[in-house]
């Protein structure tokens, strides 16, 4: 008579894998990052264990595994949040700087755009950005990057600030370069950066609440 075949060995595969990240979000307080698998993985081998037994074993391993990831998001969540609110207003300073950049990038180029219409014009600048918008590249720098009220536009038309996607303040629309030299030309109401004739650029401080204001009048 032929032996009999060896029983299988049950398997228990999904309950160390529960078991080894739970004791990883544990121990490296990674929290989430394995706890939450820990417990997904832990219920799937704990249920696999109870229905069929001679397949699965490991029950042992699976609650211990789902044990330390529940402990693990029990102390590693406020752990997160804590570091959140630490970190975030340095991420939104530093976004806020790149937008401000971008802008006073802007401003210069509408500068050198304006002073390029004098130069055409009999040396006054421009009544409009309407009337710098045919320039290639300037309809999109007439948005400024921290505008949520106006869109910017490909094409943008219209006389003065008709049009949401313009952004910036002409102020000195039609006056002479000499007029000129020394005054403030263009302006972002959001960031009150302005820039004067003489294509120097000077950063101000202008609130975001008063934006709708300043752009709407």
């Amino acid at each position: 008579m032929s032996p009999h075949p060896p029983e299988p060995t049950p398997r228990k595969g999904l309950a160390i894998t529960s078991l080894v990240l739970g004791i990883a979000s544990f121990a490296a307080f990674l929290g989430p990052f394995t706890g939450i698998p820990a417990i997904l993985t832990g219920h799937v081998a704990l249920r696999r264990a109870r229905r069929d037994p001679a397949a699965y074993s490991g029950a042992g391993k699976a609650i211990a595994g789902l044990v330390l990831g529940y402990v693990s998001l029990l102390l590693g969540l406020p752990l997160m949040a804590l570091v959140a609110t630490l970190v975030m207003p340095q991420f939104l300073r530093m976004r806020d700087q790149a937008l401000e950049t971008r802008c006073t990038e802007n401003l210069t180029r509408l500068s050198i755009a304006a002073r390029q219409f004098a130069a055409d014009h009999g040396d006054r600048y421009p009544t409009n950005f309407a009337q710098l918008a045919s320039q290639p590249h300037i309809p999109g720098h007439l948005h400024c990057p921290a505008d949520t009220v106006g869109d910017p536009a490909s094409d943008p038309v219209g006389e003065g600030r008709g049009t949401d996607s313009m952004s910036y303040d002409l102020l000195q629309p039609g006056a002479s370069l000499g007029e000129s030299a020394d005054k403030a030309v263009l302006r972002c109401p959001i960031h009150g950066t302005v820039v004067q004739g003489d294509g120097s650029t000077h950063p101000g401080k202008i609130g975001r609440k008063n934006k709708k204001k300043d752009r709407r009048g």
